[in-house]
């Protein structure tokens, strides 16, 4: 059974569903972040993984093209659930499995990164989160306590299907209480 299992989702056949706040509002209501990424080094001994998209031959001159073995596909489709002010919950659904891929599209992709996500917040340094006043205000801390926020990602269900019978094979997950609590504060709601 687990090689079988195995080989849903490396033929990408398991549908993933995930939940996240985010600081700020993707400019789309819903699509498709189909941007390749890779593991770098920002020094220090310090890595995370970062957008690494193909560029055209007309760029070229500008930027150098990506090295095949140092990127891997990355898509992840998104749709806005619902929004308030500087606040979206999102469902997103990749169809690839990249090490942090939601949260490096959402980030650096879409410019809009996890609430308490401090790693992919900004992208040449490792520190805090900093978030929007209305944000702090709703969730009632200051900007000094935003490193202790947990990252509102949260993975709600996942799917494979005809797995036993010709039957789907359907695994959710209740939302934790942080991440309940302040979908309330930001006044987020899940209209499905």
């Amino acid at each position: 059974m687990a090689s079988e299992l195995k080989g849903y989702f490396i033929r990408r056949e398991v549908i993933k569903k995930y939940w996240a706040i985010t600081k700020g509002v993707p400019q789309l209501p819903e699509g498709i972040i189909n941007i390749p990424m890779a593991e770098v080094d920002m020094g220090k001994g310090i890595h995370r993984m970062a957008l690494k998209p193909e560029y055209q031959q007309q760029f070229y001159s500008i930027m150098k093209k990506r090295n095949i073995n140092e990127s891997v596909e990355a898509v992840t489709q998104y749709k806005i659930l619902q929004q308030n002010g500087t606040a979206a919950l999102i469902e997103c659904q990749p169809s690839t499995g990249v090490k942090h891929q939601i949260r490096v599209h959402l980030g650096f992709g879409l410019n809009t990164p996890i609430l308490g996500d401090h790693k992919y917040s900004h992208f040449s340094k490792l520190v805090p989160q900093k978030l929007h006043g209305d944000m702090l205000q709703k969730l009632g801390i200051r900007q000094s306590k935003v490193r202790h926020v947990p990252m509102h990602l949260h993975a709600k269900s996942l799917v494979i299907p005809e797995f036993e019978n010709g039957r789907n094979l359907i695994v959710s997950a209740k939302l934790p209480q942080h991440f309940v609590t302040n979908m309330h504060r930001l006044k987020l709601t899940a209209r499905r």
